[in-house]
């Protein structure tokens, strides 16, 4: 079947049915895919740039560059809730816990918060001073959490600190993170492969290496050379955990998890964003100006 041309696209997120994908340009959209259309447009604030579905695809998280974040219906569009945090700044993509009960955002003034999705009362926070957050990442059911932490540039100071991870239990405040074994002059994006074990990587001045690697320490179970665009770097494993998505210069490439098969390369022009559903069914593609959505063959994968 032809790809489902999505228009401009910033993100690109699945519901967990796998029935309909998420957009983001000037407004937000939810696409049937089964009808091949759009379900319903809203513009619930300004600049949408991340989202994430609960867990039972009723309702989806929306933030803004601003790092304000809602709570829509997934079935009609209508605004639910406004967790009215627009102080908090711009930050990472939200987390929904696996179970449903809690919202995870960070900011890139260093700030980690997780709320009640219900009611948005903040039951944790902590703050890295000097420190952007540009990753939060839950798998492994919501026991297994990592967070990226890039120093800022200083004042006077020619080289800044490495970035590095720290790996967390769940709830957050029962114990304090433990500090992964590695570290990266400069990280671009980051992945936690579903089963929590591996965390994927693109890091390094141009030329830039994607890297699978092993979350308890340990050598690279693969690495490649990528070439990052103007336009996005973002990496994303499938739900099944067979696959990885990196959007590169002019294209984006689908590797075998694994052991880094390139299976498909799909050029495209300005992408910015990579998704699958968790059915194996369909991959997303993001653009700046045209996004499409189509039928995933995981045959290769095997």
């Amino acid at each position: 079947m032809r790809p489902l041309k999505i228009g401009r696209s910033y993100d690109v997120v699945f519901d967990p049915a796998g029935a309909c994908c998420l957009t983001f340009g000037r407004d937000v959209s939810l696409w049937d895919l089964s009808a091949r259309k759009k379900a319903w447009t809203s513009h619930p604030l300004k600049h949408p740039s991340h989202a994430a579905f609960t867990p039972d695809g009723t309702g989806c998280v929306v933030k803004s560059t601003s790092g304000r974040m809602v709570l829509l219906d997934s079935g009609s569009g209508k605004l639910l809730r406004d967790y009215e945090n627009e102080s908090m700044g711009e930050g990472c993509a939200p987390v929904v816990s696996p179970c449903g009960g809690f919202l995870v955002d960070a900011s890139w003034d260093g700030v980690l918060t997780a709320r009640r999705a219900d009611s948005g009362e903040v039951v944790f926070s902590r703050a890295w001073p000097g420190e952007m957050i540009t990753g939060v990442h839950a798998a492994a059911g919501g026991l297994a959490w990592v967070t990226i932490h890039t120093p800022k540039q200083t004042n006077g100071v020619e080289t800044r600190p490495p970035a590095y991870g720290l790996r967390w239990g769940w709830p957050f405040d029962a114990a304090d993170p433990e500090r992964l074994r590695v570290e990266w002059p400069r990280v671009w994006s980051t992945a936690l492969s579903p089963c929590g074990a591996k965390l994927a990587v693109v890091s390094g001045q141009p030329p830039s290496e994607l890297a699978v690697i092993p979350i308890g320490g340990g050598e690279p179970a693969w690495s490649r050379t990528v070439a990052i665009g103007g336009s996005g770097d973002a990496v994303r494993w499938s739900p099944c955990g067979r696959l990885l998505g990196s959007v590169q210069d002019g294209c984006v490439v689908v590797y075998r998890a694994e052991d880094g098969e390139p299976l498909l390369v799909s050029p495209l022009e300005y992408p910015c964003s990579v998704a699958f559903d968790g059915t194996g069914a369909h991959a997303a593609f993001g653009s700046w100006q045209q996004g499409v959505v189509f039928d995933l063959d995981l045959a290769a994968a095997e």
